[in-house]
């Protein structure tokens, strides 16, 4: 990964006041720098990714993988933050009613700590279960220790 460089030549803010809150934010810095030599063992390891060419080759095969089961459902199951942060990506590409338009393989959210939803689910995705459709679970940690 290059070094990340700042240009604030034309930034709305003082430059007095935009070395000043570098100068706070310094320690995180040199955190982020530790954690690109310390691979994916860090809680900052998403810095990693973007350079990360093997990563991306496993992610995209097993997409491939997937994708040729054919799955009518993808669920995603996890835990507050877990659960949010795919779904906010899911809006921003692909919009709120992402489902409502009849796509290829539906998105549904199966947060673990609500049993009514988990049962709506369930009841969802019997008829596709019933015929011998694919329904794809991605369970998603942070930590590792929520499910």
């Amino acid at each position: 990964m290059e070094n990340l460089k700042l240009f604030y030549e034309d930034a709305l803010l003082p430059k007095d006041r935009i070395l000043k809150t570098a100068e706070k934010i310094r320690p995180e810095i040199e955190r982020v720098r530790n954690a690109i030599s310390r691979g994916y063992d860090d809680d900052r390891a998403s810095v990693n990714l973007p350079d990360d060419e093997e990563m991306l080759n496993t992610v995209k095969s097993v997409i491939e993988e997937k994708l040729s089961l054919e799955p009518k459902y993808l669920i995603i199951i996890g835990i507050g933050g877990s659960n949010l942060g795919t779904l906010a990506v899911q809006e921003a590409i692909l919009g709120k009613l992402y489902n409502l338009m009849n796509p290829p393989i539906k998105v549904l959210y199966a947060d673990t700590v609500d049993s009514d939803l988990i049962g709506n689910i369930m009841k969802i995705v019997k008829p596709t279960r019933k015929r011998d459709g694919n329904v794809l679970l991605n369970i998603v940690s942070k930590v590792g220790i929520t499910t």
